[in-house]
């Protein structure tokens, strides 16, 4: 149904009520519950979303409550004939890496926070914005990271990325931080298409970023 073979089983249910067959004539209200639903080999458990589309916006919002993932969240998507603006505010109580398969060098990878994001771009792949964390905490077997403020600007331009880190708990230009912030806006951005377009997320381009964080 997905054309994603990362996606196997799920069992749930989806209800829709609007009309309007094309983007221009959209006025739909999706909700959905799902008793299981099994992504690169783990099965997550207890999901349901609901979504408001109204031409040329859309408000996704969603609650997990899984055993190794406890998360909820809304997402503003507007859309025009060349930009797309998106906001979102997310909270993580806890996610185990781990156990969800993202992160395979390290058996503890566990991971909490809470996150808003403002971007703006022609697409998703020439996104500019900001991405502000609070109370940021990620636990390796060796070492864990905590950041109560932590501030990312990232201005997308054809010929390079510049990714401006705001905070006082960060030392600049620390390698591991890079790979850190790196990692939390691919996979916000990797979600944010996920959720709101047909835009097909590479799984190992995720997991690269988490296994190399040190």
């Amino acid at each position: 149904l997905l054309g994603n073979q990362d996606v196997g089983g799920v069992s749930g249910m989806i209800e829709l009520n609007g009309r309007g067959f094309s983007m221009d004539e959209l006025n739909t209200q999706i909700r959905g519950e799902f008793d299981r639903v099994q992504y690169l080999g783990y099965t997550y458990q207890d999901i349901a979303f609901s979504a408001d589309l109204v031409c040329p916006f859309q408000k996704w919002s969603w609650t997990i409550k899984d055993d190794f993932l406890q998360s909820s969240g809304s997402i503003d998507r507007e859309q025009s004939q060349d930009q797309i603006r998106l906001n979102l505010g997310a909270q993580v109580d806890f996610a185990d890496l781990y156990a969800l398969g993202l992160v395979q060098r390290d058996s503890v990878a566990e991971f909490s926070g809470q996150f808003k994001v403002e971007a703006f771009g022609p697409s998703y792949d020439a996104l500019s914005g900001s991405l502000v964390l609070a109370n940021t905490f990620y636990q390796t077997e060796d070492r864990y990271y905590f950041f109560e403020d932590l501030g990312l600007n990232l201005e997308n331009s054809p010929k390079q990325k510049t990714l401006r880190i705001e905070s006082p708990d960060v030392i600049q230009g620390a390698p591991w931080m890079n790979l850190i912030t790196s990692l939390v806006y691919d996979c916000v951005i990797c979600a944010l298409s996920l959720l709101v377009d047909s835009y097909s997320i590479q799984p190992w381009f995720i997991r690269s970023f988490i296994n190399n964080v040190s």
